[in-house]
């Protein structure tokens, strides 16, 4: 028998955390899986819990939330080989949108215990913790800080698009040194920002450049505009795929460690997590993580 560990963020999103809980056992109950629930708390050490799982014999983890829930499960599944299948119950659900996993809860069940792929992707390790789409250091982890829970819950992704308006109001460059694969260089920017997946609208293309999140490669963007007017223009021509014609704009390819510094403490987030100041040194483990997906 087929033994899950769902791992469930009640707080995620707004769903309706027993009704969630509900479906989920009613749907393993019905493929004849066995089933167990974990309701996530802060602190409550889900790598550890997932590792303990995956030795006890469990064959598949569930991460039922948004990208933080995900990225926990995954730092407890790095290289061994058991799957990992998400339930999108996030606010923004990057990984599961880049990935086309459905955003119904049925549908994505449903992919789980039916026919499917496994997609090995790359992760980023930094700080003894781990993250799979992004880490960043400016004018973004401003946005996030910005953007309080209760708001989400009640005005799901306009929260972010209003943060970013306040977050442009008040664009502040800093003084940075980064450093890719040893090679260091200081500049002024307003955002330097690491990508390992990108979703946008499910394109893999951005920034007329392809980036893929099993190529064992880290793609660095430093976004040098310093006024919100500059911003807005380099995001309009990203948009628009005219990058390569942004001055503001520089890309860089780690494929083993980059180190963000900077004169002056700066907020960084890791797939929208708030972790902490500057300095940040983010490592690459290639294909270490195995994900369910649609077979197509």
């Amino acid at each position: 028998m087929t033994r899950v560990l769902v791992l469930h963020n009640p707080v995620s999103g707004t769903h309706e955390p027993d009704a969630t809980e509900e479906t989920v056992h009613t749907h393993f109950q019905k493929a004849g899986w066995n089933c167990q629930i974990h309701r996530t708390e802060k602190g409550d050490g889900l790598p550890d819990i997932v590792s303990r799982a995956t030795k006890d014999g469990v064959n598949i983890i569930v991460a039922a939330g948004g990208d933080g829930t995900i990225n926990d499960a995954a730092s407890g599944l790095l290289n061994t080989g058991v799957p990992l299948g998400v339930l999108p119950l996030g606010t923004g659900n990057g990984m599961a949108t880049y990935l086309k996993i459905p955003e119904e809860v049925e549908s994505a069940l449903a992919l789980i215990t039916g026919e499917h792929a496994i997609r090995r992707i790359d992760a980023l390790a930094f700080n003894g913790r781990h993250a799979l789409l992004n880490i960043s250091a400016g004018l973004s982890t401003q946005m996030i800080k910005l953007s309080k829970r209760e708001q989400k819950r009640s005005l799901g992704i306009l929260t972010y698009y209003l943060a970013g308006i306040k977050a442009l109001a008040g664009i502040q460059p800093a003084a940075f040194e980064v450093e890719v694969d040893g090679n260091r260089q200081s500049i002024r920017a307003s955002e330097v920002f690491a990508v390992n997946t990108v979703n946008l609208g499910s394109s893999r293309h951005f920034l007329d450049l392809d980036i893929e999140n099993d190529d064992g490669v880290l793609d660095v963007f430093i976004f040098r505009s310093k006024t919100a007017g500059a911003y807005i223009r380099l995001l309009a021509n990203v948009l628009l795929r005219r990058s390569k014609e942004e001055s503001d704009l520089e890309r860089y390819a780690v494929r083993e460690r980059l180190v963000i510094r900077s004169t002056k403490p700066v907020l960084v987030q890791a797939d929208g997590d708030l972790i902490g100041n500057t300095p940040i040194e983010v490592s690459i483990l290639p294909k270490a993580v195995s994900l369910i997906v649609p077979k197509n």
